[in-house]
């Protein structure tokens, strides 16, 4: 089971739907999540057709900038339960048995200056649910200065406070194995700057449901952006088919929260 997260920069020719289905075809992802489709719902609903076996919804781009899509499999239960231009938030069920949790695929503000509405998209959506909760998309942002490699330095505020407003929400950074970065940006043929902009986030609720649960960054050409993929491994319980194994990610340590995290839960 997997959720597929991809700013795809657009859908517009026939042989980047081709790629996309080939990425998907490869991954076998239940849940898939794009953003910046460049695309109108109608359009969105011919390349739904090409990619499979899939529902899916739809935020029309403004113009061909933005644009969202959420598909999921048929066997997958899926409640949307709110969507703007910059997220789309549904509660999910992968079995009939299951239990229920929150996705929210975001695409974050790319402009500077507008950073701080995705900080208040998450703070808005906290309040919304109390499921088990993972978010996942191009945040358009870092978390920390080694996310970011080349161009001007961002400032430690500016950073930090982008950070908090998810942690003190919960949501803590998952890891991921692949390369580090996920954004590329070149000039002239040279590369200029790479940044870690896309990622899951998940609440400890959450991630105890899905205590395998990992990301890998995946290798693409055809893209600035890398797709990310969201494996799961759900925990069955006491005489279940799944035994968890416990893993740790050493960049945790670079979290402030972490001493405090351990602390509370030897308590």
């Amino acid at each position: 089971m997997s959720i597929l997260s991809f700013n795809c920069r657009g859908l517009g020719e026939t042989q980047t739907v081709d790629d996309l289905r080939s990425l998907i075809r490869r991954n076998s992802p239940k849940i898939v999540f794009l953003s910046e489709t460049k695309r109108s719902g109608v359009e969105m609903e011919w390349v739904r057709k090409k990619l499979g076996n899939f529902f899916g919804v739809y935020v029309d781009s403004r113009g061909r900038a933005g644009g969202l899509a959420l598909f999921w499999e048929k066997s997958v239960k899926l409640n949307l339960c709110s969507f703007s231009g910059h997220h789309m938030d549904a509660n999910i069920c992968w079995e009939d048995d299951a239990e229920e949790w929150r996705f929210t695929g975001v695409y974050g503000w790319p402009e500077s200056h507008n950073k701080s509405k995705t900080a208040a998209l998450i703070e808005n959506l906290s309040s919304h649910s109390n499921l088990p909760w993972i978010i996942g998309g191009d945040l358009n942002e870092i978390f920390y200065h080694s996310e970011k490699r080349g161009g001007p330095q961002k400032s430690n505020s500016h950073i930090d406070g982008f950070r908090n407003a998810f942690l003190d929400h919960g949501l803590y950074d998952m890891g991921f194995e692949g390369y580090e970065f996920t954004w590329s940006r070149w000039q002239h043929g040279q590369l200029v700057v790479e940044e870690r902009l896309d990622r899951f986030c998940a609440s400890t609720e959450w991630s105890l449901l899905f205590l395998d649960a990992k990301v890998i960054h995946i290798d693409w050409d055809s893209s600035d952006h890398l797709p990310i993929i969201l494996k799961c491994f759900p925990y069955w319980g006491r005489g279940g088919r799944h035994k968890p194994r416990f893993r740790f990610e050493n960049m945790w340590l670079t979290d402030p929260s972490c001493r405090e995290v351990i602390f509370n839960a030897w308590k």
